[in-house]
Order: structure tokens, then C-alpha cells, then sequence
């Protein structure tokens, strides 16, 4: 049983720093946000992995429009969420995009280590990754009523 488990109580989960980032390492898919050309927010659903310094790697394709949005404004957000737990995260954050040879040497091994399902992108020409390190981090437990908030 994972920690965050053991410490949900009838007043709902408030985590620590380091359960938060326990349960970020066991979702796999959320929602990233980046703001267009006109600074009209867009969103798309991701798979991503947690970096040593717990910030978030997304691969895409050079040409997505979470891709293209980044180049131009650096602010992000990201939703991520437990439905079975009605666990939530929101994050703000700035993010980056990661040269080939950084994200080969420094990134990859873990990156496909947890999610293997994107080694059939790894060679593909046109990708990139994405660096996300979160300045803002709401944690929200959804099954308590008044919900359970722990901002970061």
C-alpha cells in the first residue's frame, strides 16, 4: 500500500512533499495547457514521466501545438488526476523544450523506463521533449466534503 493511502483520513489527504510527488510518479497521463499565438489557452491530454528533480517530461511531435506554443511562451499547466481516488493535482509551472543530445543523455533512460508504451517515438524524426518544472502545485482531495486542499 502507498503512503498516500495510509494517511487518507475521514478529513481527506493532505500529503507531504514527498507523497505528492509519490503520487505524481504513480499517474501516467494528465492534461498540459500552453497558451497560442493570440494567448488563448489549448490543452491536450499527455503521458508523462517525473524527473529526478521531480519536474515533468512530455515527448511530442516538433510540429503539436503544445510544441510550437512553448517556443513562444514558456507558462504552462497541468492537471492531473486519480478519478478512482478523486485525487486532483493543478499545476503551474514554466516549460522548456530539451535538446536531443540533453534529453538523450540525461533524460531518456528514465523517461522510457517508465513509460515504455513511448519507445515506438523514440526514433521517430520530429520529436521532442518538453521539461515542466512546476512554480505552483494544488493538491485536492475530492472525496471529503469540505475537499481536502494542500497547496505547493
Amino acid at each position: 500500500m502507498n503512503t498516500f493511502d495510509e494517511n487518507n483520513t475521514a478529513e481527506g489527504f493532505r500529503p507531504t512533499r514527498e507523497e505528492l510527488n509519490e503520487f505524481i510518479k504513480g499517474q501516467v497521463i494528465g492534461v498540459i495547457s500552453t497558451l497560442d499565438e493570440s494567448g488563448a489557452p489549448m490543452s491536450a491530454t499527455v503521458a508523462f514521466s517525473v524527473t529526478e528533480g521531480d519536474d515533468l517530461m512530455v515527448g511530442t511531435s516538433e510540429t503539436s501545438h503544445k510544441s510550437q506554443n512553448v517556443d513562444r511562451d514558456s507558462r504552462v499547466a497541468v492537471t492531473i488526476t486519480n478519478a478512482e481516488k478523486r485525487y486532483t493535482l493543478q499545476l503551474q509551472g514554466t516549460a522548456r523544450k530539451v535538446n536531443e543530445e540533453t534529453f538523450e543523455s540525461v533524460y531518456a533512460e528514465a523517461h522510457f523506463g517508465q513509460r515504455p508504451e513511448s519507445l515506438p517515438f523514440k526514433d521517430k524524426p520530429g520529436q521532442c521533449h518538453i521539461l515542466i518544472t512546476p512554480t505552483h502545485m494544488r493538491f485536492s482531495d475530492c472525496s471529503v466534503n469540505p475537499w481536502a486542499i494542500t497547496e505547493f
